[in-house]
């Protein structure tokens, strides 16, 4: 975006069926990508917190929510909690939300490459051939 703003997208599961989608632009500028990243992630996560929430209320526990990223640093921030020094000192602390949640075990964060990352499709423009692969995913034509 020209005025430096990132963009956030997310696509959530329950089992092979797609819950949530969600590209909109970030309402605030990221210093680095991985800020960028957290801004993302911690949106999506509120959205997947709620989903849990309304699963456990009809009587569907989760063992275990998979939580995709494919940032390596974002991932370590989360795993390490709000260790806020040195390169990460700027970010502002509402953004280790998602940390809370690795910690404790209710979300386990995995890496995922970011050619595998489905949510790539609804944050930047993709070729045809890899825009046909994305469709097909997203739309369980392909698993």
């Amino acid at each position: 975006h020209p005025d430096g703003k990132g963009h956030s997208g997310g696509i959530c599961f329950i089992g092979n069926s797609i819950f949530k989608v969600e590209s909109t632009k970030q309402p605030t500028v990221g210093i680095s990508s991985t800020e960028v990243e957290l801004i993302s992630a911690n949106k999506i996560l509120q959205e997947v917190v709620w989903a849990k929430g309304i699963l456990e209320e009809c009587g569907y526990y989760q063992k275990e929510i998979i939580f995709g990223q494919d940032n390596k640093s974002s991932i370590t921030i989360a795993k390490q909690g709000s260790g806020r020094m040195g390169r990460t000192k700027h970010m502002n602390v509402k953004y280790y939300f998602l940390s809370q949640f690795v910690q404790d075990g209710t979300i386990k964060l995995v890496h995922i490459p970011s050619t595998e990352i489905l949510s790539d499709g609804l944050t930047k423009p993709l070729p045809k051939p890899k825009f046909l692969v994305w469709r097909n995913k997203i739309l369980n034509l392909e698993r």
